[in-house]
């Protein structure tokens, strides 16, 4: 029985890989969820970890799994906890890194950070529980320029998780999955990935085009009767506020005006374009140095630097991202939450 491990990074497609996998022959992903996380805890074996997997598995299964929290964001005391669980219980583990070009990876994070605290406030990780109405303690109210500044799960860097990797694994053992570039050529991957693999079809993936599983993302709308964006549509109530994102819709009521207008002129706060000039910028500023730094280990170790090198001198794109247009439908049919602020 062979064990692939996707250690990350986040936005940069491991959710793409686990649909990749989930219906390639021979390879099994999860039952239970996605991104297990098994080896970020302390309590680890070999028979707890192949419980997250189907109990019919024969030794010719390859386990596959993709957690990003392994790596994205975390302490460098963690990382190693995580490699180190890794190689105590799968020592012969076949490890991926997914990687993109960093900028856009940020703002994909980014996007991704604002559709949750965009309905749960920005610090709806210090509550039990998620819940619509901490939203009025703390609305989100960040560009992706000051989350550059001060987010490590926005401004990541690759170099450090990738050289611990290789301080426990040797090179042979880690593949590098690059999104612009294996996306297109995603059956030259999977050869290399299962070279080794004598029971698994190498060629399965010839000639066949890997599944569109994530879009283009609207930013969510904050929208109240009276405040500037048209609600004649929505049948809207005096004093409600209607939260809506391609997650879901929820309104909250009683809301007073000044409340309403706080939250609503947060939205004016977030990114929703970025020029292929600030890209650039962003870029130098910010990753620039740990890009280079990264071709060089990969050089040194022997390990083809091209794809990471090619981000050094990019064809910036601009982005611009719409804000979703709420259908009337979904606002009529949505819960509501009375508008109060959870004391504590």
């Amino acid at each position: 029985m062979e064990h692939v491990i996707c250690l990350g990074f986040a936005k940069c497609g491991t959710t793409l890989l686990h649909e990749i996998f989930s219906s390639t022959p021979g390879f099994e992903v999860p039952f239970t969820e996605k991104e297990i996380k098994y080896f970020t805890g302390n309590e680890i074996s070999l028979d707890g970890y192949r419980k997250h997997f189907d109990e019919k598995l024969n030794s010719d299964s390859v386990l596959f799994e993709a957690s990003p929290q392994y790596v994205t964001g975390l302490a460098i005391n963690q990382i190693k906890k995580t490699l180190h669980n890794i190689k105590s219980v799968i020592p012969d583990a076949q490890l991926i890194f997914c990687i993109r070009h960093p900028i856009y990876r940020a703002y994909s994070h980014y996007v991704h950070d604002v559709q949750n605290f965009a309905r749960y406030g920005s610090e709806r990780h210090r509550f039990i529980k998620d819940h619509p109405m901490n939203l009025l303690k703390t609305p989100y109210v960040h560009s992706f320029e000051y989350e550059l500044e001060n987010s490590t799960k926005i401004h990541l860097s690759y170099v450090k998780p990738i050289q611990l990797a290789l301080e426990n694994f040797p090179p042979r053992k880690i593949k590098f999955f690059f999104l612009e570039d294996h996306v297109k050529s995603f059956s030259t991957f999977f050869k290399e990935l299962t070279r080794d693999f004598s029971f698994i079809d190498s060629n399965f993936w010839n000639n066949k085009k890997v599944p569109l599983v994530l879009g283009r993302k609207e930013f969510p709308a904050y929208l109240c009767k009276g405040i500037d964006t048209p609600t004649e549509r929505l049948n809207l109530a005096d004093n409600e506020l209607l939260v809506a994102s391609h997650k879901g819709y929820f309104k909250l009521d009683n809301i007073a005006k000044e409340t309403a207008k706080r939250i609503s002129n947060s939205q004016d706060m977030w990114t929703k374009s970025v020029t292929a000039d600030q890209f650039s910028d962003y870029f130098d500023r910010y990753f620039r140095n740990d890009m280079e730094i990264l071709t060089q280990v990969l050089n040194e170790r022997g390990i083809d630097s091209s794809m990471a090198e090619s981000y050094l001198d990019f064809e910036y794109k601009p982005v611009n991202l719409d804000t979703i247009t709420p259908d009337p439908e979904k606002a009529d049919i949505c819960d509501s939450f009375p508008g109060l602020i959870p004391s504590g």
